[in-house]
């Protein structure tokens, strides 16, 4: 998964829906916020919620990936989820999370709207990233629509990932949403992976 790092341009309006904002590059692999509530349908569909990134691979079997800064030296905890957000087909994604370009937690996403949580805690330096990319799950890209919800605070101890599935439903909320980092920052990216 070492490849070259690309940013995302800006986009509005997606889909037609002026709430809808993120970043793409083109019309493939893309990450999108939703600016209001309750969440609007995408392609009159994909259920959209407000409190998650909709995160989309690339026909040509690139990532889609949110990077987020550590901005000093610590000890952070990562929490959150990935679920599927399409459900017509439903969705079939590989979903990772990268510490400085090193693999934490890989998860395969089968399902439509049943979260799969996760929580580590990492010793960052200043400069150091998480990455947290979604691939096309090995079958092509489409119906491939996943929304991510992470909190990264600071503090705490460094631990193992836990993963866990099914309904157990979201994390705890906390005090940094990953979503308004990306927002603040413009980090919205990707990973151009090949295969």
């Amino acid at each position: 998964m070492g490849s070259s790092f690309s940013s995302f341009s800006a986009v509005s309006n997606v889909c037609g829906i002026s709430s809808l904002s993120g970043w793409a590059a083109g019309s493939e692999a893309q990450v999108i916020v939703n600016g209001a509530a309750p969440g609007p349908l995408c392609l009159g569909y994909i259920p959209l919620p407000n409190d998650v990134l909709l995160m989309h691979p690339g026909g040509d079997n690139s990532y889609s990936v949110t990077r987020w800064t550590a901005p000093e030296d610590g000890i952070f905890q990562i929490s959150g989820f990935f679920s599927g957000q399409n459900p017509g087909y439903p969705t079939s994604t590989d979903d990772h999370i990268l510490v400085n370009g090193t693999a934490s937690v890989n998860i395969n996403i089968h399902s439509f709207n049943i979260p799969t949580n996760f929580t580590l805690g990492v010793a960052l330096s200043t400069g150091d990233t998480v990455d947290f990319a979604v691939g096309p799950g090995g079958n092509g890209y489409a119906g491939d629509s996943t929304a991510l919800s992470a909190t990264i605070t600071s503090g705490g101890s460094v631990s193992a990932p836990v993963v866990s599935g099914g309904s157990a439903g979201a994390p705890e909320p906390g005090t940094m949403w990953l979503f308004s980092g990306v927002l603040a920052a413009g980090a919205a990216i990707r990973r151009r992976f090949t295969r």
